[in-house]
């Protein structure tokens, strides 16, 4: 599937080649009906996400969540989150969520499925402010709504940073373009503000001016270029706050304790310019069960738009068609160590941002079928394909969700009254379930056992993590299952296969 996306992505390139049929910046008249199909397909495609429960970093969060609003924030800027990270607007999102849901987990999906529809509404708008006619905007929403790539970002709490950025990322586009087109320094103001926003939800947000620039060079014949500066100053004053308060970029840090952000290599390269557009149109978890369907999903998906880069393009859609292209590539730039992405689609929920340039890319493709009939037919098999891949993509996830609300209950059963300050010890517990993805990583082992007792003085570890310091009542337990999590029990007193 890379290689056909290579190939997919370097013919949509040649085609174009063909002269441009003039400038695509001045936004259509379009009626908001044609958002409809995105958020109600949107919602079937991603309904099975609200009975999930909490997923490993979700206990996190879950344990921080009712603390003061205002100690959160002082936290964020004058701390950070792990020593890696400044994101107060998005760590706000979740206090909120914990006020109006408290430990329902489906409230706290549902909120992230009302973000991601709220993302989908605002691409149509992005769309039209671009110059596309309603249905390209609604087809580019829909596509967005439904693509199988989001299911990290949507079914997982703990990715909520991503859909508040990208929501305000993709406002501060859109008053940008309203102020390029009417000039208004009102709207100016607002882009900016969004951007300021932006930055505190999640550091893809930094990429923002580079996508500033992409539309001066291709949608704009007179080049506003110091239009941009104000944005690229914004940028500056954030990482010099974050320097100050981190001591670092802050980030993920590779092999060589270095940010991520900043280390590029050969993997950065093959992850930029291969798996991540790979994974923006053939998302498909190759680990989740049922490889068949997986791969006839694919084989679908590549046969519905394979053809379609060989028509010609529409000449409005040229230079639309050449800044969406430029999206998918340049809108991962922050996260380029972690596009790598697995089989599982683990870290998919980087690319967020980028899927909605690969949704314009998708619905200018379709836009190129000139029978409104077969253009129809054939975007909806190509949305059916994005659905079905969808729901296979989330059952992984409630794989997980299972195995981990099992994993707890079998946990409290096995030890009903532990002493205080009692810290658990997990012997051969793996690290992700059946489909890829995380089993209770990091410090969510031991935040889980917290919120499962309703105790703070519990702490837990995997028995190749290093002890918590101080002295501790023990309690030693072993994972009895397999590592898909599918056999029962998963845990037991003694290391021996209970059954």
């Amino acid at each position: 599937m890379q290689v056909v996306s290579v190939l997919l992505f370097a013919a949509a390139i040649l085609s174009l080649r063909h002269p441009p049929g003039g400038r695509t910046g001045e936004a259509h008249s379009v009626s908001s009906w044609w958002l409809l199909p995105a958020l109600v397909l949107g919602a079937v495609a991603y309904a099975s996400v609200l009975p999930l429960g909490f997923i490993s970093d979700d206990f996190t969060y879950l344990v921080w969540a009712p603390e003061p609003m205002a100690q959160i924030l002082r936290t964020q800027f004058t701390q950070g989150t792990f020593g890696a990270f400044i994101r107060p607007l998005g760590i706000i999102s979740l206090d909120l969520d914990y006020r109006m849901w408290h430990a329902w987990a489906p409230g706290w999906h549902l909120t992230s499925l009302g973000l991601h529809l709220a993302v989908a509404a605002t691409v149509f708008y992005l769309c039209k402010e671009l110059g596309n006619d309603g249905e390209v905007s609604g087809t580019a929403a829909c596509i967005f709504a439904v693509l199988p790539v989001n299911t990290e970002a949507v079914a997982w709490v703990a990715a909520r940073f991503d859909l508040v950025a990208t929501l305000l990322m993709l406002w501060t586009l859109i008053f940008y373009l309203r102020a390029r087109q009417r000039p208004s320094k009102l709207h100016y103001s607002v882009a900016l503000a969004f951007f300021a926003l932006a930055l505190t939800a999640k550091e893809i947000a930094y990429v923002v001016p580079f996508a500033l620039l992409a539309i001066e060079l291709f949608l704009f014949e007179r080049k506003r270029w110091r239009s941009v500066a104000p944005f690229f100053l914004c940028a500056f004053v954030g990482l010099m706050f974050r320097v100050k308060v981190l001591g670092s970029l802050g980030g993920y840090p590779s092999v060589g304790g270095a940010p991520g952000s900043v280390t590029l290599g050969a993997s950065s390269l093959m992850g930029l310019l291969v798996r991540a557009p790979s994974e923006l149109i053939f998302s498909v978890n190759w680990q989740q069960p049922r490889a068949v369907l997986g791969c006839l999903l694919a084989a679908a998906t590549a046969a519905l738009l394979v053809p379609l880069v060989v028509l010609q393009p529409r000449n409005a859609s040229r230079n639309t068609l050449a800044f969406a292209l430029t999206w998918c590539f340049f809108a991962a730039l922050p996260a380029q160590s972690m596009l790598m992405i697995p089989p599982s689609l683990v870290n998919t929920r980087e690319l967020y941002f980028s899927s909605v340039g690969a949704a314009l890319f998708m619905a200018l493709l379709l836009a190129r079928i000139t029978i409104p009939g077969w253009r129809l037919g054939w975007t909806l098999a190509l949305v059916i394909c994005l659905i079905a891949t969808t729901r296979h993509d989330i059952a992984a996830w409630a794989h997980a969700s299972a195995v981990t609300q099992d994993f707890l209950s079998e946990v409290k059963r096995e030890v009903p009254n532990p002493e205080v300050g009692t810290e658990f010890v997990f012997h051969d517990m793996p690290r992700w379930t059946e489909g890829g993805v995380y089993l209770l990583l990091h410090r969510a082992l031991a935040d889980s056992i917290q919120g499962a007792y309703h105790r703070d003085d519990l702490t837990a570890r995997r028995d190749d993590e290093p002890p918590h310091a101080g002295v501790h009542p023990s309690v030693v337990l072993y994972w009895v299952g397999d590592w898909r999590g599918k056999k029962r029990p998963l845990v037991a007193r003694s290391g021996v296969d209970v059954r």
